[in-house]
Parts: structure tokens; C-alpha cells; sequence
């Protein structure tokens, strides 16, 4: 069962609940949190990250090192154009109907994976 991020479940939350959650208020933290996994593993591996939103760039820095880890999350660019363009008024990244399962689950399935890792890394696997 794929572990949600408290991100995850307080959007999942506020939609289920009719509060008034768009897109735009929830793809962009889901979309932080995915990266902040991301940048977490890359630190514990001891490998230098730029200044970057960019989730696939970042999955390109642990190839080398990891390529089991960043052949994972299949998708996940579809989270990219949440951490910079949402940033800026007039360019919202289009969200299909239906869509915001693909980025609730891509959130949840790279925060899953990376917790696997970490815990392997700091268990000294």
C-alpha cells in the first residue's frame, strides 16, 4: 500500500470536502514534496545538486550512482511544470479533468520509494 505524504492527504482532504482546492493549490506542494524527497536522498548519498526544481534533473544526478532509484518514479515529469511555472500568473500548467490522481499518486509513489531508500541507506544497507 503506497504510503500518502501529509501534503498529499490534507489536499486529498480539502477536495474530498468540497473546500475549494484547485489544481493550483495542491499540485504545487505535491510537486515540493516529490523534490524535497528527491534533494533528502541526493544529501544522504553525499552527491551536489543545483539550485533546481527540476525533478528530472535531479533523478539524472543519482543515474551514476542509483539507476535502480532514478528509473522511479515512471511519470514523474508530469510533476515538473508544478514547481516553477505555477509561480508565476498567467501560467498554470494545464491539469486535465482527471489528472489529479496521476499527480497525487506520483507525489505519493516517489516520496514511497525515496523512504525506502533513505531507510536502507540509514539502517547502513
Amino acid at each position: 500500500m503506497v504510503r500518502e505524504s501529509r501534503i498529499g492527504l490534507l489536499c486529498r482532504s480539502a477536495t474530498r470536502k468540497g473546500l475549494g482546492a484547485t489544481p493550483r493549490d495542491y499540485c504545487f506542494p505535491l510537486q515540493q514534496d516529490a523534490e524535497k524527497y528527491l534533494k533528502a536522498f541526493l544529501v544522504s548519498l553525499q552527491i551536489e545538486f543545483p539550485k533546481t526544481h527540476d525533478l528530472e534533473e535531479l533523478l539524472e544526478l543519482l543515474a551514476p550512482v542509483r539507476p535502480d532509484v532514478a528509473a522511479m518514479p515512471e511519470g514523474i515529469e508530469v510533476l515538473n511544470p508544478f514547481g516553477v511555472k505555477i509561480r508565476y500568473p498567467g501560467d498554470f500548467p494545464e491539469l486535465l479533468p482527471g489528472q489529479e490522481q496521476i499527480v497525487f499518486d506520483l507525489a505519493d509513489r516517489t516520496g514511497e520509494a525515496i523512504m525506502a531508500q533513505l531507510q536502507q541507506h540509514l539502517a547502513g544497507g
